[in-house]
């Protein structure tokens, strides 16, 4: 089995205990090689782009500075909507990116990445390495000539970023969101009206915000289909004083951020404004990811509700692609040099989310930001949603619908289990601790 090997090749044991490979034996008869990495994130996303750095550094650790690879900055090879084409035409030996970007190329390789209703961090772990993800995601690449590794995970999201308060799922009919892939199918189904902000915006270095367009295989909105009984939200009206974007038509009942100043410390990413390409294009909600990113990307200056949690991304795992002639072309103990180093950065881009995030969301809320949970309705509508989404993908693609029943098969069989373990604990232990502040 495919997950045995990434396990047993990548030492996970000796890993942790210091002594996964000894870099002199391993210096010792083996070819020089330089290899190239194509980040597709920017560097002022520190973690994704960190993650790279990190198994950039184990495998020439590893191997005595035998294996050098050198990580390219993002867009250097191609944006990062095309590194998987760059990595399959061998332009560039190996890419670091986030799957879920190549939906218009096929929606199955969101299940590399994230989807809506899918797997927390954990559990994709647990697919990936002990279920079949590893070996069914590697059929899915292998039309593409890559093959791919986890490589980091950034946990538990928040959904979006609104300047309209949410209080019901009819308050998103006409909802003007820039959002992609599969998440924009669902919510235009709830009359959402999606704005495409481009792969690479996805990707995390928020480029091509200012040419938002309808998201790809979402209905704009007034062909959207809107909840049952949609409605504006009663009495909805602008904040005083508040004007529109230039030549746009504010949506109705959306508040512009008040007062909303950015977490300390953080920065916009390179070469990117959010905050001006949200009031050029006009849109009433972004999508985020996880606080920590959030702030980086100066989120927080579009608008003052932040909602979550992010029910399309219960976690989001990032990837590594490796041509696949290239990794042929290795001696075995340098795939399994690979193979230790990506799960190595895999394990410390994880925790380090898990870290920062809790301290980013309390600068953010310290700063103005108005956290809310989503509504149960919102909740019910979105669920109900992407039921229909999943079934239509299915029914036009068997190979997703291989890959579909297999992920949803394995986070349902799960879910009683850690319901019953971690759900029942957090949910009493944030009780107890709220009761006591």
């Amino acid at each position: 089995m495919q997950r045995r090997s990434f396990l047993k090749q990548a030492g996970l044991g000796a890993v942790a205990t210091g002594a996964a490979i000894s870099a002199p034996a391993l210096a010792q008869d083996s070819p020089s090689i330089s290899w190239r990495l194509a980040s597709g994130f920017p560097a002022a996303l520190d973690l994704r782009f960190g993650a790279g750095e990190v198994f950039r550094k184990f495998v020439s650790d590893a191997t005595g500075g035998k294996f050098s690879i050198r990580q390219l900055a993002d867009g250097e090879i191609a944006p990062a909507a095309e590194l998987m084409d760059a990595v399959g035409a061998a332009k560039v030996e190996c890419a670091h990116v986030s799957s879920g970007i190549y939906f218009a190329k096929n929606p199955a390789f969101c299940f590399d990445s994230a989807v809506p209703f899918g797997l927390d961090a954990g559990q994709m772990n647990a697919w990936m390495l002990e279920g079949d993800g590893l070996r069914l995601t590697r059929e899915l690449f292998k039309a593409q000539k890559i093959i791919n590794f986890p490589l980091g995970n950034t946990g538990p999201q928040m959904g979006l970023w609104s300047n309209r308060e949410i209080k019901r799922a009819t308050d998103l009919k006409d909802l003007k969101m820039r959002v992609d892939g599969l998440a924009a199918q669902v919510l235009a189904q709830l009359g959402v009206a999606p704005q495409q902000a481009g792969a690479a915006a996805q990707a995390g270095d928020g480029k091509g915000a200012e040419a938002a367009k309808p998201a790809e295989g979402a209905k704009p909105a007034e062909e959207a289909k809107p909840a049952e009984g949609a409605k504006p939200a009663e009495g909805a009206k602008p904040a005083e004083g508040a004007k529109p974007a230039e030549g746009a038509k504010p949506a109705e009942g959306a508040k512009p951020a008040e007062g909303a100043k950015p977490a300390e410390g953080a920065k916009p990413a390179e070469g990117t404004k959010p905050a001006e390409a949200a009031a050029k294009t006009g849109p009433d909600a972004v999508a985020g990811a996880g606080a920590y990113d959030d702030g980086k990307l100066g989120l927080n200056k579009t608008a003052r509700f932040y909602y979550g949690p992010s029910w399309w991304a219960a976690s989001e795992q990032l990837s590594l692609y490796i041509n696949e002639e290239a990794w042929a072309k290795l001696p075995k103990h340098y795939q399994a040099v690979l193979e230790a180093a990506a799960l190595a950065a895999h394990t410390r881009t994880t925790a380090a989310y898990a870290a920062r995030n809790p301290a980013a969301l309390a600068q953010l809320v310290a700063a103005g930001v108005q956290v809310r949970a989503l509504p149960r309705s919102v909740m019910d509508a979105a669920f109900e949603a992407s039921l229909q989404v999943y079934k239509d993908l299915s029914e036009k693609d068997p190979k997703f619908k291989a890959i579909h029943d297999n992920y949803m098969g394995f986070r349902d069989s799960a879910m009683p289990w850690f319901r019953l373990t971690s759900g029942a604990y957090d949910q009493y232990l944030g009780v107890a601790l709220s009761a006591r502040s």
